[in-house]
């Protein structure tokens, strides 16, 4: 599985290249890969790589950023934690996901997509 952690790094930008400790240390990061992304607890507004950035990612931990929305190439996520965030509404494409975690945003309603979710938290709604 192509991991990567860079949670509690209090970023504002997704870093171009693995960070130090990394097994892949120094070489490119190509986010079309990643299969976990942890980035939890940073100051990203945006996930990364555009529409396609996170096509094949099964698990995203981001919670505790200050994110608006979340990309549509969402499709494979099975877990998602996206709680403690701005987000106002959800992809229309997360059908694969069983477990979702959306509490602490600002959410006014989800997508139909997510009723076959097995493990869901969306308390907290300040909307």
């Amino acid at each position: 599985m192509n991991i990567l952690d860079i949670s509690y790094q209090y970023l504002t930008e997704f870093p171009k290249v693995y960070p130090r400790g990394h097994p892949c240390e120094g070489m490119l990061i190509d986010y079309t890969k990643i299969e976990y992304l942890n980035c939890t607890h940073n100051n990203f507004t945006s996930l990364p790589g555009g529409p396609n950035g996170l096509r094949n990612c099964e698990i995203l931990i981001c919670s505790g950023n200050d994110l608006t929305s979340l990309p549509d190439c969402l499709r494979m996520c099975k877990m998602i934690d996206c709680s403690s965030n701005n987000l106002t509404s959800l992809p229309d494409c997360l059908e694969n996901c069983e477990v979702m975690d959306c509490s602490c945003n600002h959410l006014a309603s989800l997508p139909a997509c997510l009723e076959k979710c097995e493990v869901m938290d969306c308390d907290n709604q300040l909307v």
